[in-house]
């Protein structure tokens, strides 16, 4: 046994994720992390994501598996690959309901494999590594963006009493359109292949915060007319991409409840630039209000694909004359 073919890895990644709406990503880079995605035994930890006979049999029989396992199987490196997206997705579901939000990879790897990182390795440099290889496995898998009815791509101007804490009118358009570009190309209507949706990319747990996605609703989920609450008359995910003005309102919901948050735990003031707000407001769109407040420690975290708080605060920072440094 040896190395494995880093594509015909990723594909088996990208087949498992959409089962499970798990990061593709993440899976691909903890057998980066673990064993450099080579298919032979370390003592007496097996294959690419180092498991041992132990933990295989203790969870080989689980339901969500598509098949029962045998004890044999753990020398098959694809069973090993679906067995780590089923463990993915019970770390993902617990912490989402412990923390109310998706976690970043760190909090991910910590709850599995909680395995000890080989010396002169990191997690992030594991998903650097493996990140050229994610698009083109996926792309097979899901084919294209999904998008809805065209008419709905291009952008349309935000409401003039629109605006979120100090910015401007003017400040918050530019917002919408900064973050909109990076998230969507700005288009309202397109699906990610994780299943985040529409001009900002809203997933499951934002729009159940919300009120338009019932609970415990994945982002897959939301596919089905059933996930939808019918608040603003948005009962399907077609309705959710068709409908700018809802996804404009939520949007400056969202944002407004993350700048008053901001603001209590001092990581924001009204005295702030619109640089430092905006791009604080933008981490807390990647990342969630907690791991936004963290810049103010210095902490950066970073989501499943390897994506950081910083680059958003940076992006943001910039695009209102600041400098990308954190800078309260």
């Amino acid at each position: 046994m040896a190395a494995i073919i880093r594509a015909d890895f990723a594909d088996e990644c990208a087949n498992q994720s959409v089962t499970f709406g798990i990061s593709p990503h993440y899976v691909m880079a903890v057998a980066e992390l673990l064993s450099g995605i080579d298919d032979s035994d370390d003592g007496a930890k097996k294959g690419p994501f180092r498991i041992t006979q132990e933990a295989w049999d203790a969870d080989r029989s689980h339901p969500d598996l598509e098949s029962v396992l045998t004890s044999d199987d753990i020398k098959i490196w694809q069973l090993q690959v679906q067995f780590a997206a089923v463990m993915t997705y019970r770390a993902q579901d617990a912490l989402r309901t412990s923390l109310n939000r998706y976690p970043t990879a760190d909090e991910l790897y910590a709850k599995w494999p909680n395995a000890p990182v080989p010396a002169g390795k990191t997690l992030q440099g594991a998903l650097d590594t493996t990140a050229s290889f994610i698009d083109p496995a996926l792309q097979k898998v899901l084919g294209p963006l999904i998008t809805a009815n065209p008419q709905t791509d291009l952008k349309s101007p935000v409401p003039n009493a629109d605006t979120v804490g100090t910015l401007a009118h003017a400040e918050w358009q530019k917002y919408c359109d900064v973050l909109g570009q990076r998230e969507s190309g700005n288009k309202y209507n397109v699906v990610n292949k994780l299943g985040y949706s529409g001009r900002w990319q809203f997933g499951a747990l934002a729009l159940q915060d919300l009120g338009y996605v019932k609970p415990h609703i994945s982002n897959k989920g939301m596919a089905s007319p059933a996930a939808w609450q019918g608040k603003d008359g948005i009962n399907s995910r077609e309705a959710w991409l068709g409908t700018k003005t809802v996804q404009d309102s939520v949007m400056r919901e969202y944002t407004q409840r993350h700048y008053q948050s901001l603001l209590q735990a001092g990581t924001v003031k009204n005295t702030s630039s619109p640089a430092h707000v905006a791009g604080t407001l933008a981490a807390a769109h990647l990342m969630g209000i907690g791991n936004a407040i963290k810049l103010k420690d210095g902490v950066v975290t970073s989501d499943a694909f390897g994506t950081t708080s910083m680059s958003y605060y940076s992006l943001l920072s910039k695009a209102f004359g600041g400098n990308g440094v954190f800078q309260p």
